[in-house]
């Protein structure tokens, strides 16, 4: 290691140390958002349409989606687009996009959703949230600077939507395991998250070949599927 790269690291240390308060707030206005106004809405499966107020009803629904769409993406943004970790911005990203399925829980144009595809939805979130919060924990600790390699493209375009994920996890259930031989306690759909959300996490190559090793098929985006009545791969537009 040269003098130059002891320097670079750390100067590398302090900018994240100075940006570790920053990073948390916004966390917390993350979170202090889905909890307990979004999280209620969603696990109910949608609004109340008969109710004019109260937390069930349409216009709390609205209020939910308008500050989602005015504060809470564009500030989640900031860490996908703009934090020097690379964990802490794969983390944002990922959440950014799970997020974003529950806002479809809160347009009335959107199809409904089964029980267990909510289940699914809610517990990416939480995996999100763990995820998120970790990474951001442990930025300040790297001792050496990471290798540069955001191209600006979002990876959380990789995973699947929650109705998608939820027939991996329902393969994985047809075939009685999880991985690795344990069987699937009860339902298991938070441990089936946990599980595909590691692998979700990974580069494409590793991701494939994991997905491969379990035997699930593995998600593609060919033009006949967009142009299908289903919701596409991903969240791409």
């Amino acid at each position: 290691m040269t003098d130059t790269d002891t320097v670079l690291d750390a100067e590398y240390r302090m900018l994240i140390r100075s940006l570790h308060r920053e990073t948390i707030e916004t966390i917390v206005a993350v979170e202090s958002w889905w909890t307990p106004a979004c999280i209620r809405i969603v696990s109910l499966g949608d609004y109340e349409p008969d109710q004019d107020e109260g937390p069930d009803s349409k216009s709390a629904a609205d209020a939910v989606e308008e500050q989602w769409r005015s504060v809470v993406h564009p500030r989640l943004l900031t860490l996908v687009h703009g934090h020097p970790d690379p964990d802490v911005r794969d983390a944002a990203d990922f959440l950014a996009k799970r997020l974003w399925s529950m806002i479809l829980l809160l347009d009335v144009g959107r199809r409904s959703r089964s029980e267990d595809e909510n289940t699914v939805a809610v517990h990416l979130v939480h995996d999100g949230f763990k995820r998120l919060h970790r990474a951001a924990y442990h930025a300040p600790f790297r001792i050496s600077r990471p290798a540069p390699r955001y191209d600006g493209l979002q990876v959380g375009n990789t995973e699947p939507l929650p109705g998608r994920l939820l027939g991996m996890i329902q393969q994985l259930q047809s075939k009685g395991a999880l991985g690795d031989g344990h069987p699937l306690r009860g339902r298991g759909i938070p441990e089936a998250v946990e599980l595909l959300s590691d692998i979700f996490f990974m580069p494409e190559e590793d991701r494939n070949a994991r997905l491969n090793g379990l035997n699930v098929e593995v998600p593609t985006t060919g033009e006949s599927e967009a142009e299908s009545d289903n919701l596409k791969f991903g969240f791409a537009p």
